[in-house]
């Protein structure tokens, strides 16, 4: 179950039962990744257990590449649909429980990434993290920050930041320098959705820090190449093969107004 507290228009968000659960109140940052520091495990799923697929171990050991290189150029992790894209976020940030900021192109993907940190998805179920530890707690920004003192308010207890690049342009100057530089590494999440300039701007926040985009496809909506070098790319044809990638059957959803319900309503009669 997780807990929600509305902070300036944001929300926190905490496992309050469960594995690694809080209880009523959020544990500070610090303590947090405490718990979480060495409790990864390298699980591998096989015919008898359960454990992370083999395009996730391959993207983790790719990231974990580029971080021993400390290489300041953003690098592409691509993963086609229903290969467990989310999951090796969340494997990477546990091997190295730092800060760090998870930036979304819609309201229902952030909630949704929101969801899965705050729970670590099914790292604790098949024993990718063990022992004793806890989830991380979530800063949901849903407004935009407009000082440098409710940046800092906001950050204090949270280990994970998710954010639209909606919600960050609406964020002051000062206050959105603030929450990039309070964060260890940027993680950008179906990158192929960002504009080139939103991109740009999100990234060059992070200079001369981590910069893993995640995305299906290497070239954007435009058609244009993402930016970034390319770390990892599991083959269509592969998933294909051992069943990650099911068949899509395609509906077509129009609703300029409020195109996340629409597409939520769709989703739902498709059930």
């Amino acid at each position: 179950m997780i807990e929600r507290r509305d902070i300036d228009g944001n929300e926190l968000w905490w496992l309050g039962e469960g594995p690694g659960a809080h209880a009523d109140e959020p544990r500070d940052s610090e303590t947090v990744a405490a718990s979480l520091a060495g409790r990864f495990r390298f699980v591998e799923e096989s015919e008898s257990s359960a454990g992370l697929r083999h395009p996730q171990l391959g993207a983790l050991h790719a990231i974990l590449a580029y971080r021993s290189t400390e290489e300041n150029e953003p690098i592409t992790v691509v993963m086609p649909t229903g290969t467990g894209k989310t999951e090796t976020m969340l494997a990477a940030y546990c091997h190295s429980p730092s800060r760090t900021l998870v930036v979304v192109p819609s309201d229902a993907l952030r909630t949704q990434i929101a969801e899965k940190f705050a729970t670590l998805g099914v790292l604790p179920a098949v024993g990718a993290v063990v022992d004793d530890f806890m989830c991380p707690v979530v800063l949901v920004v849903k407004s935009g920050l407009q000082t440098v003192d409710q940046v800092e308010r906001l950050l204090t207890p949270a280990n994970v930041v998710v954010a639209t690049a909606q919600a960050l342009n609406a964020c002051s100057e000062e206050a959105r320098i603030r929450l990039a530089q309070s964060c260890r590494r940027l993680f950008v999440d179906e990158a192929h959705h960002l504009g080139a300039r939103t991109w740009k701007e999100v990234v060059d926040l992070f200079g001369g820090r981590e910069v893993v985009q995640f995305t299906a496809t290497p070239y954007r909506e435009d058609g244009r190449h993402l930016g970034g070098r390319i770390a990892y790319a599991y083959p269509l044809r592969l998933a294909q093969v051992h069943g990650y990638f099911a068949r899509i059957n395609y509906h077509s959803v129009i609703d300029l107004t409020d195109p996340d319900r629409a597409v939520g309503t769709a989703a739902h009669l498709g059930d």
